[in-house]
């Protein structure tokens, strides 16, 4: 049998390894490189099972929270012919070629 105060320890260190890795380590770690034997990543990887679950998803929530836009619904507004004279004055077409396709944009969204 483990020791009461072993267990205690255990688990002392491991609520540690857990603050300090959500804290401190997973906000600039680049998990894309966890695959790659030898990074930070991919060590960090390795021990996952040690990681609280509960701390996982508040460390996602966060993340969520921190890039989402406040706006449920966000809209564009799309203006082909002010995209095609952008195009052609970068490009430099004349207004010919332009007057000609603007027939065939309505054509399209048949």
């Amino acid at each position: 049998a483990i020791p009461i105060d072993a267990l205690h320890a255990r688990c002392q260190v491991l609520c540690e390894l857990n603050e300090r890795c959500f804290e401190f380590l997973l906000p600039w770690l680049a998990l894309d490189r966890a695959g790659t034997p030898g990074t930070l990543a991919h060590e960090l990887a390795s021990v996952k099972e040690l990681l609280f679950n509960e701390q996982k998803k508040l460390f996602f929530e966060r993340i969520v929270g921190a890039t989402a836009t406040s706006h449920a619904q966000l809209t564009f507004r799309f203006d082909r012919q002010a995209a095609r004279r952008a195009v052609a004055t970068a490009v430099g077409a004349g207004d010919e070629e332009l007057e000609a396709d603007d027939a065939s944009m309505f054509e399209q969204l048949l």
